[in-house]
């Protein structure tokens, strides 16, 4: 009965394993960034305009594997959207993409900051290159 019990648990630990079910952090060694400093990134890539517009906020989507999808929205008056864009960041290498049609953005003021949060983490420029080129964060 013990023998059966232990198969049992190990046949399930072996399941989880190669059929994915272990936490994102966990398959990259937890060298990701927080959903915060991705908000940071998402921030530092918007224009001086959408940046004043009133009411700015981010309404992040839930994580889809190791991608976050933001909604930029503002408080519009008016009447019209009060869409401003839509982002993606990976978490494992801090890139950001704008829009749906997924163009990636790399702004000096976005350069920088990047940097700043991959040196801790260990990131390295063979990650974010391998990121870049198979990025499939924005096709739903």
């Amino acid at each position: 009965m013990r023998i059966c019990t232990w198969l049992l648990v190990l046949s399930c630990i072996g399941a989880s394993i190669a059929f994915g079910f272990v936490p994102q952090s966990d398959m990259n060694g937890g060298k990701e960034i927080t959903i915060k400093d991705a908000e940071t990134l998402v921030l530092a890539a918007l224009s001086r305009e959408a940046k004043r517009l009133p009411g700015l906020s981010l309404d992040p989507a839930p994580r889809r594997g190791r991608y976050v999808f933001f909604d930029v929205l503002w408080d519009n008056p008016g009447p019209g959207s009060v869409h401003v864009e839509f982002y993606t960041v990976d978490l494992q290498s801090a890139e950001l993409w704008r829009g749906m049609l997924c163009e990636h953005v790399a702004n000096r003021t976005v350069r920088q900051l990047q940097v700043k949060l991959r040196k801790p983490l260990g990131i390295t420029a063979a990650a974010v290159k391998r990121a870049i080129r198979e990025q499939t964060g924005c096709i739903p």
